[in-house]
C-alpha cells in the first residue's frame, strides 16, 4: 500500500519520459558558440567599417584577416564573405561622401567599369590557386602595402 501513495508535494500533472527534455548542455554550448561567432562578425564588421570610413578603404585588407584568423573562416570563404560585405559598406560611405560632396562620380565610373573585368578575373584565378598560396600572397601585399605607406 506504500508503494501506491505519493507524495502530495510533489504531485503533479503526470509526465511522459519521453516528451520531456532535459536542457542539454550541447545546446547551450551551441547557443554560446554561436553568440560568439556572430559577436566576433560583429566586431570585424565596425572594424572594416571603421578604417573603410576614415581611410575610404582597407576594408578587405582588415576583415579577410580577421575572418581567418580569429573567425576560423578557410581564406576563399573569407574572401568572398569579405567582397559581400565591402559592397555594403562600400555602398554607404560611398552615399555619405556623396552626400557631403566629395565624390566624383565620372571619375568613379572610370575606375569601377574596368574594375569589373579585373574582379571577374581575379575571382577566377582565385579559385585555381592554392589556398596556402593565397594566404602567402595576401600577407606579402599587406606588407608591400604597409611599407610604401610607412615610407611614404
Amino acid at each position: 500500500m506504500d508503494s501506491v501513495l505519493t507524495d502530495v508535494s510533489t504531485a503533479g500533472p503526470p509526465v511522459d519520459a519521453a516528451t520531456t527534455r532535459e536542457p542539454s548542455p550541447k545546446r547551450g554550448e551551441a547557443k554560446r558558440a554561436v553568440s560568439a561567432h556572430m559577436t566576433k562578425l560583429a566586431i570585424a564588421g565596425t572594424l572594416a567599417g571603421l578604417i573603410t570610413g576614415l581611410l575610404g578603404g582597407g576594408g578587405g585588407t582588415v576583415l579577410v584577416p580577421l575572418l581567418v584568423l580569429w573567425v576560423a573562416y578557410p581564406h576563399r570563404k573569407a574572401t568572398g564573405t569579405s567582397l559581400v560585405a565591402v559592397a555594403v559598406m562600400t555602398a554607404a560611405g560611398a552615399a555619405m561622401q556623396g552626400f557631403q560632396g566629395n565624390v566624383d562620380l565620372a571619375k568613379a565610373l572610370e575606375i569601377g567599369v574596368p574594375a569589373i573585368g579585373g574582379v571577374v578575373f581575379g575571382t577566377w584565378l582565385h579559385q585555381r590557386i592554392h589556398a596556402d598560396i593565397l594566404g602567402l600572397l595576401f600577407g606579402l601585399l599587406l606588407v608591400a602595402v604597409a611599407i610604401n605607406m610607412v615610407v611614404k
